[in-house]
């Protein structure tokens, strides 16, 4: 079963693994939209009890999710979420938080928009080797805001 939230497409592999592919066409860019998806599809993780693992991939063969749509900047959302923090911040906090693991298939180098929400799904891989709450804030070491991935020491 797919299920498609705009952006993003839910595929359900099994009652606990599901695959969910991004696509914005033509160049996968960030926009305010993606974000108020990913909330959404947070939501949607923390509600299914059977879910394991989620496997994050881009349809988009050059770019994984690309930078922020700046001539729509205006338009990011800020209201806060059920955490209280902005929309954005939420969102990488509750899936840093679900007991859920995050899997980010990357088949392209990493841009600047990508590395906050990126060290949210790598810290959970750690974590989950351990079976502990742990150090979740690993991938932020390894992915500067702003860096490639190529620059990273990781």
């Amino acid at each position: 079963m797919t299920t498609e939230l705009g952006q993003f497409a839910i595929t359900d592999v099994s009652p606990g693994y599901w695959r969910v592919t991004f696509s914005n066409p033509p160049i996968n860019l960030q926009d305010p939209d993606t974000i108020l998806e990913l909330q959404e599809l947070i939501g949607l993780i923390e509600t299914e009890e059977e879910l394991k693992v989620v496997v994050l991939d881009s349809a988009h063969p050059d770019f994984f999710i690309n930078h922020y749509d700046v001539s729509r900047a205006a338009e990011t959302p800020g209201a806060p979420g059920p955490t209280g923090l902005p929309t954005f911040i939420d969102t990488t906090t509750r899936l840093a938080m679900t007991s859920v693991v995050s899997i980010a298939s990357i088949r392209v180098a990493i841009e600047a928009a990508e590395p906050k929400l990126l060290s949210r799904v790598i810290s959970d891989l750690p974590a989950a080797r351990r079976q502990s709450s742990g150090n979740r804030r690993w991938g932020q070491e390894c992915f500067p805001e702003g860096a490639r991935s190529s620059a990273s020491p990781c």
